[in-house]
C-alpha cells in the first residue's frame, strides 16, 4: 500500500487547486481515527470526540510541497470559524520530527494525528496527498478532495460543513 499511495502522492501533489469541490453525497461512516497526535505532549487525536461537530480532516505529509501552502490557508480557516467546524490533520507515513518541524513551520495549530503506518490510507481511500475529506456532525463523510485547496475552496468547504 506504501508504494501505491506514494505513487499516487506524486501524481495527486500540484493538482486540484480551484479546482470545483463537486457536490457532498453520503460516501459512508467515517472511519474512526485514533491516533497520537504529531505534537509531543498533546493528547491523542480523536474525531470520534469531535462527534455532532462538522469536522474538516485533512491528509498531509511534510514532503507534500502543496500542503505547504494549504496548510497555513486551513490554519486561517480554522482560526476563522470559532469552533462550528473542527479541523483535523493527519499526517501520512512520515518522520515524526519532521512532522513537528512542519507543523511549527507552517504554523498549524489544529490538533494533527501521527500516522506512522498509514492505516488510515485504505479506509479514506487516500490515492494521493493532500487530501481533504468533510465528515459531517453524523460521523458520516460527505466529500472527499484530493490535491491542493486554496483560500476561496476552503471558505465554501466551511460553508458546506455549517450548513
Amino acid at each position: 500500500m506504501s508504494a501505491v499511495l506514494a505513487t499516487a502522492m506524486l501524481a495527486a501533489c500540484g493538482h486540484g487547486s480551484g479546482v470545483p469541490l463537486g457536490r457532498p453525497s453520503d460516501l459512508g461512516p467515517a472511519p474512526a481515527i485514533e491516533l497520537p497526535a504529531v505534537a509531543d505532549g498533546q493528547p491523542a487525536v480523536s474525531l470520534a470526540a469531535r462527534r455532532g461537530t462538522p469536522v474538516i480532516v485533512n491528509f498531509w505529509s511534510s514532503s507534500c510541497v502543496p500542503c505547504r501552502t494549504e496548510t497555513p490557508a486551513l490554519e486561517a480557516a480554522h482560526r476563522k470559524t470559532g469552533g462550528r467546524v473542527a479541523f483535523v490533520g493527519v499526517d501520512e507515513e512520515d518522520v515524526k520530527a519532521d512532522a513537528q518541524a512542519a507543523l511549527r513551520a507552517w504554523g498549524a495549530t489544529y490538533p494533527s494525528a501521527y500516522d506512522r503506518d498509514g492505516v488510515l490510507a485504505d479506509g479514506y481511500r487516500l490515492v494521493g496527498l493532500p487530501t481533504t475529506v468533510l465528515v459531517g456532525a453524523d460521523g458520516r463523510m460527505r466529500l472527499r478532495h484530493t490535491g491542493p485547496l486554496d483560500e476561496k475552496a476552503i471558505a465554501a468547504l466551511v460553508k458546506l460543513a455549517a450548513a
